[in-house]
Parts: C-alpha cells; sequence; structure tokens
C-alpha cells in the first residue's frame, strides 16, 4: 500500500507525430459533441431566465419553466449561436425543442455553419431547415462535414421567440482552417474592379455592385484561381454565389482541387459540380481530403462571366507532398520505349499517349505497375490521371494497393479502393485514409492494358508517433518515489484510472522523469498510443 494519495491531472502534449489520423476526414465513433465546450450568445433574454448557455448543458431537459432551455424575447428574426472556438468539419447537429409548451414556435427553423459573424452568422451555409418538431423531441440533422466555427439558428422574417433546449453540434476533434485567407487568387481576365482577391477577403457580403465579389470577362471557360501556397488535404470548398440579378450564371461551374497549374489548373481532378446555387447563398462542397495546393472554379466549354463573392477552403493546418515523385517505378512489361513507367511521375497531367504523356504495358495477365517511395509513409490520396486521347475505359477495375510487401509485385498489400471509372484525360482522388506503406500498386486483375499518364501519391513520413503524458502530483513538496516498486503502483493507479480511455496503453513504463518548477513536478510516461484526445481523472 501507499502511504500517500495522488492526485491525477493528465493532459496530451509535446505531441511528436507527423502525421495525421485516419478519422480527420472520416465521420464515425471519434466524433464529440464539441458544443459542450463553445461559448453560446443570442439575440435576446426572456425575463434573463432563458439564457443562451442553457443550450448547451449537456442536459436534454425541455422544460422551460423548469429552466431547461434558452429563450429570447419576441423580436424579428431571433437568432441564437454558439462559438465552438475553433472551426471543426460538423457532421451533424441535434435540436431539443421545448416540451411543456407552444412547440411549434420552432417551424421554420434554420441552422447556418460557417466562419463569419456577418448578419450574426445567418450568412453562413445553411445545414438545414427546421420543418417542425414534436413537443421534447430531439432531432438530428446531417451537415455533410459543413466547415465553421459558429452555429447558428435563427427563424427568418418573422415575428416570434427562439426556444432551444439543447443544441449538440458533432464533429471530429480535429480542427480545420480556412487556408484561402493566405492563398494568392488569380483568374482568367478582370472586368471593372472585380479584382480576384475579393473572393478571399473573408468578407460573404454578395453584392458585386458594392465592391463584395470578383469578376472576369465574358469569355470561353472563365476560371478564377487560389493558390494555397502549400500542399494541403482539402476537406470541403464553400463558395458564396453573387445576389440579385444574373446569380444564375455560376450554374454548372466546377471546383477542381491539385497541384497542376497545366490548362490553368483544370486538369486536376475535380471535387463538385455547382449545379445551382442561390443568389446570395454559400454552399459547402465536400472534397473528402482531396490533396492540392491549387483550388479552382471555372465554367467549362461556354462562354460567360464568373463572379465570386467569396470562396473558403478548409484543411487541417498541416501541408503534405507528393511523395511519389522521388520514388522508383517499375510496371509489369513495357509496351514501347516511349512509355516507360517513370513518365506517370513525371508531374505533369498530359493525357495523350501518343504524345508520350502515358506509361503504357503490354498485353498482360493482371498488368501492373508500382512505385516505390524509398520509405514507409502514411498515405492520405492516391491521385490518377486517366489516358484521354483514346481507350479510357481500360482503366475500369483498376485497383490501388498500399503496403509494404513485394509478394505478387505488392498486389497482395492492403486494397485502397478499386478503380470504377474514369473519364477520358480525367483526373480523380481516391482516399486511402491513411494506410501505411512503402510500395503504391496499380492493377488490373484481368487480361489487359494497363496506361497511366499520372500518379500522385500524397502523404506524410511513418514514425514511431509518440506523445507525452504529463501526471502532476497533489502533495506540494513530495518527489515521486524512486524505488522501482512504489513507482509500478504509482503507474498502476494511473492505468487503472485512465485504462478505459487509451486502448493501447503500454504493459510497461517505458520512461520516467521528474521536472521541478515553481509550480509543479511531476514525471512524464512515454507511450505509443495515438490517442487524442484531452483526459481529467483523479485518483486516491
Amino acid at each position: 500500500m501507499l502511504g500517500w494519495s495522488l492526485l491525477l491531472a493528465l493532459h496530451l502534449f509535446g505531441w511528436k507525430d507527423k502525421s495525421l489520423a485516419q478519422s480527420d476526414f472520416t465521420s464515425g465513433n471519434s466524433e464529440i459533441n464539441v458544443a459542450l465546450w463553445g461559448v453560446a450568445t443570442q439575440s435576446s433574454t426572456m425575463d434573463g431566465v432563458g439564457l443562451a448557455s442553457k443550450a448547451i448543458d449537456g442536459d436534454l431537459g425541455n422544460d422551460y419553466t423548469q429552466g431547461y432551455c434558452s429563450h429570447t424575447e419576441y423580436s424579428l428574426s431571433p437568432w441564437w449561436r454558439v462559438d465552438l472556438q475553433a472551426t471543426f468539419l460538423v457532421s451533424s447537429v441535434s435540436i431539443t425543442n421545448r416540451g411543456d409548451d407552444m412547440p411549434e414556435r420552432i417551424n421554420g427553423t434554420e441552422i447556418h455553419i460557417g466562419d463569419s459573424l456577418e448578419m450574426n452568422g445567418i450568412l453562413n451555409t445553411r445545414c438545414a431547415t427546421i420543418g417542425s418538431l414534436d413537443a421534447g423531441e430531439t432531432k438530428s440533422f446531417n451537415c455533410s462535414g459543413i466547415a465553421g466555427r459558429y452555429v447558428t439558428v435563427n427563424i427568418p422574417s418573422v415575428y416570434t421567440f427562439l426556444t432551444l433546449c439543447e443544441v449538440q453540434v458533432f464533429a471530429a476533434p480535429k480542427p480545420v482552417i480556412n487556408v484561402a485567407l493566405g492563398g494568392m487568387a488569380s483568374q482568367s481576365s478582370t472586368m471593372n474592379y472585380g479584382v480576384a482577391s475579393r473572393a478571399i477577403d473573408g468578407n460573404l457580403r454578395s453584392y458585386y455592385d458594392h465592391g463584395f465579389c470578383t469578376h472576369t470577362n465574358s469569355e470561353r471557360s472563365p476560371w478564377w484561381r487560389v493558390d494555397l501556397k502549400d500542399t494541403y488535404l482539402v476537406a470541403s470548398v464553400a463558395v458564396t454565389n453573387r445576389a440579385g440579378p444574373n446569380s444564375e450564371r455560376i450554374n454548372g461551374a466546377n471546383i477542381y482541387v491539385g497541384s497542376s497549374l497545366e490548362g490553368n489548373g483544370i486538369l486536376n481532378a475535380r471535387c463538385a459540380i455547382i449545379k445551382t446555387l442561390a443568389s446570395g447563398e454559400t454552399q459547402s462542397f465536400d472534397c473528402g481530403g482531396m490533396a492540392g495546393r491549387y483550388v479552382i472554379v471555372s465554367i467549362p466549354a461556354i462562354t460567360q462571366y464568373l463572379t465570386l463573392c467569396e470562396v473558403q477552403v478548409f484543411a487541417i493546418p498541416k501541408a503534405v507532398t507528393n511523395v511519389a515523385r522521388q520514388g522508383v517505378v517499375t510496371q509489369s512489361t513495357l509496351y514501347s520505349a516511349y512509355a516507360p513507367a517513370r513518365i506517370a511521375i513525371d508531374g505533369s497531367l498530359g493525357s495523350n499517349f501518343e504524345l508520350h504523356q502515358c506509361s503504357h504495358t503490354k498485353l498482360d495477365q493482371m498488368p501492373w505497375w508500382r512505385v516505390d517511395l524509398r520509405a514507409s509513409y502514411r498515405v492520405a490520396s492516391v491521385t490518377v490521371t486517366n489516358r484521354g486521347d483514346a481507350v479510357p475505359e481500360r482503366i475500369n477495375g483498376s485497383e490501388i494497393h498500399i503496403g509494404n510487401s513485394l509478394d505478387n509485385d505488392g498486389i497482395t498489400n492492403p486494397r485502397c479502393v478499386t478503380i470504377v471509372t474514369i473519364g477520358a484525360g480525367e483526373t480523380q482522388s481516391f482516399n486511402c485514409g491513411w494506410m501505411v506503406g512503402r510500395y503504391v500498386t496499380i492493377n488490373i486483375p484481368r487480361s489487359d492494358f494497363l496506361t497511366l499518364c499520372e500518379v500522385q501519391v500524397f502523404g506524410l513520413l511513418q514514425d514511431d508517433r509518440r506523445l507525452a503524458l504529463k501526471i502532476t502530483t497533489a502533495f506540494p513538496d513530495a518527489n515521486l518515489p524512486e524505488v522501482p516498486e512504489s513507482r509500478e503502483q504509482v503507474f498502476e493507479k494511473v492505468r487503472d484510472r485512465i485504462g478505459q480511455h487509451l486502448s493501447d496503453w503500454p504493459t510497461n513504463v517505458l520512461k520516467w522523469q521528474i521536472q521541478h518548477d515553481e509550480t509543479w513536478k511531476g514525471l512524464y510516461v512515454r507511450t505509443s498510443t495515438t490517442n487524442t484526445a484531452p483526459i481529467n481523472c483523479s485518483a486516491t
């Protein structure tokens, strides 16, 4: 038995990992209610009782008279807002309606998510409109990864009260930032004062005549582009359309993400097609972690003006690189001396085999192409450019494998994806979820030719992924015991208390170190865990 008590406060610090978590752009069990750590406000407060903070207290009680709900005064377009303290990719928002009286008041409420506080946040992307909620009902609204720091709930254009008993905002606990704000914008041409930089000034105002938007001349395939100055994994792109006349001009615009400037960037992988965007509306488009330095918006193949009032590019603030460029490539056979494997990592997105822009095998049984990255990497995504001059359908059914084995030419490694189809000359990005491997192999599991015009592999070097836990002691002037048996007893107490949070807690202490300063005495425990959430606990 230990002759003293121990109070523990654990925090993650000294993060040594140079890679990112697999859940950065995915949803699932890793999501948390980030509103619990937010700061809430609202347009007004009824009787000083219905405080905004009551909607993020974690309590689903729905009786306003018992103090469970926020409540505004009677006003035009009342609103409530939570500042999440950082920008997150919001997968869903759950709303709990008032249960004791007048539940119909919430009908027609809108949920907006974004980084702007203009118009109290209601200019941000709309996640959902609440048609109706039953008395006391909690309902979840899918927001599909819209990026934002602020979640605003408002009832537009009517005089009414707004009552919310709980607002839960679910997101992976990995903040993102708008990397476009530090970028450099350009466009195909500039009409009057509609300079390209106006689309990355952080302002969601949408009237061109007031100087808020970009504007090209009328031309064929007009384009706008932002150089992010580094390559990022782009989670989403939010576009704000022009308000008023001619807002329909943006319909059919394409969003491209990639690291090539060929064709003014429109040869890069396409994130989305803007089918339609209402006047003055901001809409978010999920790019699923596509890698790129450039984000391009273009209206292809027609003569038109292009006007953009804001383009926000949300990404985790850690740059990645195309690690294939320094790799060593090989393939199952060589069709001709003009189509070696190395052409697929030359950095060009040209897609004409006849112009010697693509690799090409002979007609093989299960042809393959492989790049040796020369070290083990955590691969976020693989981008493939298909042949554009002829027979693009040959790539259909190809598989991308990533791993550290050369057995069966690398085909036995885990599969990232099966390529269903890629259009002629098209570049497509495939999310590989941080698969680990030195070799990236592309093969066709049938008798065919394999032609690849470019393969880009975006990732980060794999390392030992260690972090440190700081453990502070509550007794004021005592050192942690130096006797190994006593140290093991301390460790067992820590392990028993937090083991439920760290599934791969080590079986032995890798390193102990006592640190002294004016404020605390403590020890470090080095672990191999990848858990990144704060943990607080106490034990005696």
